[in-house]
């Protein structure tokens, strides 16, 4: 009786310890294309279940916060990331900006169009995924995946300055 009870105890268990090990992920996809002289790119964040990640502004001592870079195109010269604004999440420790939903972030290379292929972009994504009581470190490498669909890029803030959709980041 003991080791059925066992049995049914594990068989209960490694699917919840399974799921609390997988919510703490997040997709990510890079698009880039050429758009008259400037380079443009896409990050889809996507965060998995139950997860979040921290906003692009310090989230303080406890939370580290998400950034993305972008290299593969030689003289290129990328802006910070665009993000959406967070959402506010009250912790116990701090009041922490967050995202919980795919969210999809912008940058821009001025004048790098010319000669340049958009499907070398690249791109880091660097910060911490957390679900639950469990956050991990991230750290994925990235590479163009084509230009996305159209509705991708409605959002997009316009020109390198920070006008449009957003918050102004420079």
């Amino acid at each position: 009786m003991r080791a059925l009870l066992r049995c049914l105890l594990w068989a209960v268990l490694i699917p919840v310890l399974a799921l609390g090990a997988a919510a703490q992920s997040v997709d990510a996809k890079l698009y880039a294309k050429a758009q008259g002289p400037d380079l443009v790119v896409a990050v889809e964040l996507t965060p998995g279940f139950g997860s979040w990640i921290y906003d692009d502004e310090d989230p303080g001592d406890f939370a580290v916060a998400t950034s993305l870079a972008f290299g593969g195109v030689d003289g290129a010269v990328w802006s910070k990331a665009r993000f959406p604004d967070p959402t506010v999440k009250p912790g116990p420790l701090a009041v922490n900006q967050v995202f919980k939903k795919r969210i999809v972030a912008y940058a821009i290379a001025p004048g790098a169009a010319a000669g340049a292929d958009p499907g070398a972009v690249t791109a880091t994504l660097t910060g911490q995924v957390c679900g639950g009581r469990l956050c991990v470190n991230v750290a994925k490498g990235l590479t163009a995946s084509g230009a996305g669909a159209g509705a991708l890029w409605a959002g997009r803030p316009a020109g390198p300055r920070g006008r449009g959709a957003g918050r102004p980041h420079q």
